[in-house]
Order: C-alpha cells, then sequence, then structure tokens
C-alpha cells in the first residue's frame, strides 16, 4: 500500500534532521530514505559514513529503465522487493530521485531538493496545490529554525 503524501515528507524531513539525506549518496538519498522507512531498516554512522544495517539497491533511474536486464536476478529480487515495500512504482521512484538529485542543477541545497521533491510527490498523490503549498511553508519554517 502507498504511504501517505504527509508520511513521505515526514520520513524524508526526519532524514534531513538526523543527516541521512544526502545528495549522491546511494543510502542516504530520497529514495534510500523512503526505502529505508518502508522497510525498517536503521542507519549506522561510522566516521560520518552512512550505512544502513541492511543493503539498499538504489540505482532508481536504471530499475526504471531496461538496464535492469543485465543485474544478477538476486538483485532484481531484492530491489524489486524493496521497492514494492514503499508502495511506489519504480517509476515513481524514479521520479523523487530525479527531483532530489536535480542533475540538470549542480546546486546541493537540500531545502530546495526537497521542495521538489515535494512537488513530484504531490503530483503522484494527486494533491491540491494549495495543501502543497501549505506543507512546504510548513516544512520550510521547520527546516529554517531546525
Amino acid at each position: 500500500m502507498k504511504p501517505t503524501f504527509e508520511h513521505s515528507v515526514d520520513v524524508l524531513i526526519k532524514a534531513y534532521f538526523n543527516d541521512t539525506l544526502i545528495h549522491t549518496h546511494n543510502y542516504c538519498c530520497a529514495v534510500g530514505n523512503i526505502i529505508a522507512d518502508a522497510c525498517n531498516y536503521t542507519y549506522k554512522i561510522e566516521q560520518k559514513v552512512h550505512y544502513p544495517l541492511e543493503s539498499i539497491h538504489v540505482s532508481w533511474q536504471e530499475a526504471a529503465s531496461d538496464w535492469m536486464s543485465w543485474w544478477p536476478k538476486e538483485l532484481i529480487v531484492k530491489t524489486c522487493s524493496q521497492q514494492e515495500a514503499t508502495g511506489y512504482s519504480a517509476k515513481e521512484l524514479s521520479l523523487i530521485e530525479i527531483a532530489f538529485e536535480d542533475r540538470g542543477n549542480p546546486s546541493k541545497d537540500l531545502i530546495r531538493s526537497l521542495g521538489r521533491v515535494i512537488d513530484v510527490l504531490a503530483k503522484i498523490h494527486n494533491i491540491d496545490l494549495s495543501i502543497v503549498d501549505s506543507t512546504k511553508e510548513k516544512y520550510l519554517k521547520e527546516l529554517l529554525n531546525g
């Protein structure tokens, strides 16, 4: 079952405050945190390097394409089971990841990235724009005052 819009946003805000939301990090990207939450994985931090206690396979831009065809079967099965646990389709996770990383913009501003992810989550969940705006406003205040 797909999580609510609010739950997914809460997961990412919590990750921001826990320092487990990191650009270009396979385990701590937006999708990595959504998977960790859905699979009840916890992070351990060793010398400022974040690793989940379970393995997260988060090549979601590849997972939505035909690149998975060359992956070993056990990796495909693990990746698909993690994706299914989130309640999101592989395409939806890819859209979330693309919004978070914003390959066209070299800025690594996490707050802007979260804003883009909130927009994508709103489209996925068919959320009214006024709710999206109030959500962004609420979290922006929380992030800036955090």
